[in-house]
């Protein structure tokens, strides 16, 4: 009996194997045909050379406010009503305007027709007003009092109609919150073109007092005058007030007074020569790179491998940077883009 089991356990072993051995599994897939390229990183040589440093400081008006002169939807329809066009362009940039001056004028040919015809009618009862008096003088028996008042009470009225013409003047015309240095005009102005809705003018008003802070070594002392030139315009500053925490400096900067009414600009940037560097070891600013406070390059070894090395860096010269430490000349490091 049990040989008779062992056949028949034997006999279902080879038919499944045969089974599995007929189901086609087809040929193994044939390898991809893809050529390998290596990674390749550019790389740089920290070298030895001397060095001219310079730093770059960035000065800011102090308690800068700026405001947008633009005309509204209901000084809009003013205008319209009217049929205002715009006289004149006032300022510029860089023009220094007190609170009240005007920066753009409206002029209403209908207006301009009804202002001249009450000034007209002042101007004639004024005359006729002298006449009645002269006549009273020549003979005292007829008064001309009425007529006289009749002709004051038609000036009054003419004086009311032009003081709300010149109101409505005032109502379209833009003029100047606050004294400040006008910052934008609006293209469209030099054309006398005012489009409703746009910015026409922007002005700001300052302390006309520059702050700047940094952590570099500067030498810059209270008393000394620097110059900046942007824009084909040279200004000169001086430091007012330097002081130093240990890690920052501040400073504060005034306008000479050659100065202070042509300066415009938000943002200054003061470019300072810091003495010449010999012989120190240098690379390309794009191979080091920040990790938690620390300062860290690439550095090839001798059979290829590369290591992360911390360094300690000083000034930057255009691309390039000073290695206090970490590195020797000659050493090659990894450039990132």
């Amino acid at each position: 009996m049990r040989k008779k089991l062992f056949l028949l356990f034997l006999i279902i072993n080879i038919l499944i194997l045969s089974g599995c051995a007929n189901k086609g599994y087809g040929e193994l897939v044939p390898p991809s045909d893809k050529t390998y390229i290596p990674v390749t990183h550019s790389t740089g040589i920290v070298v030895k050379q001397d060095v001219n440093p310079t730093v770059s400081l960035f000065l800011t008006l102090s308690d800068y406010e700026e405001e947008s002169y633009r005309i509204d939807q209901k000084t809009w329809l003013r205008l319209e009503a009217y049929n205002f066009t715009m006289d004149r362009l006032w300022v510029d940039n860089g023009h220094y305007v007190k609170a009240g001056d005007l920066l753009v004028s409206f002029k209403s040919e209908e207006l301009e027709k009804e202002l001249a015809s009450y000034e007209d009618k002042k101007e004639k009862d004024q005359l006729a007003i002298e006449h009645y008096k002269r006549l009273a003088e020549l003979d005292n028996s007829y008064n001309y009092q009425s007529e006289i008042d009749s002709l004051n009470q038609d000036m009054v009225i003419a004086d009311a109609y032009i003081a709300d013409i010149n109101a409505l003047y005032e109502e379209v015309n833009v003029r100047a919150d606050k004294d400040g240095i006008i910052s934008y005009v609006n293209p469209y102005l030099y054309d006398n073109f005012a489009v409703i809705g746009e910015v026409l003018i922007k002005a700001y008003s300052s302390s006309e007092n520059y702050f700047a802070e940094t952590e570099e070594d500067i030498d810059i002392k209270e008393g000394d005058v620097v110059s900046i030139e942007n824009d084909m315009t040279k200004y000169e500053l001086v430091a007012s007030e330097v002081t130093t925490d240990g890690k920052k400096t501040k400073i504060v900067f005034e306008p000479e007074e050659n100065s202070r009414s042509v300066i415009s600009e938000k943002d200054l940037t003061l470019t300072i020569q810091k003495p010449k560097l010999s012989g120190v070891l240098c690379v390309n600013a794009s191979a080091v790179f920040e990790e938690n406070g620390h300062s860290y390059v690439y550095l090839y070894n001798e059979d290829g491998s590369r290591e992360a090395r911390e360094v300690t860096v000083g000034d930057h010269i255009d691309d390039m940077i000073v290695i206090k430490s970490g590195l020797s000349e000659g050493d090659e490091v990894e450039l990132w883009d």
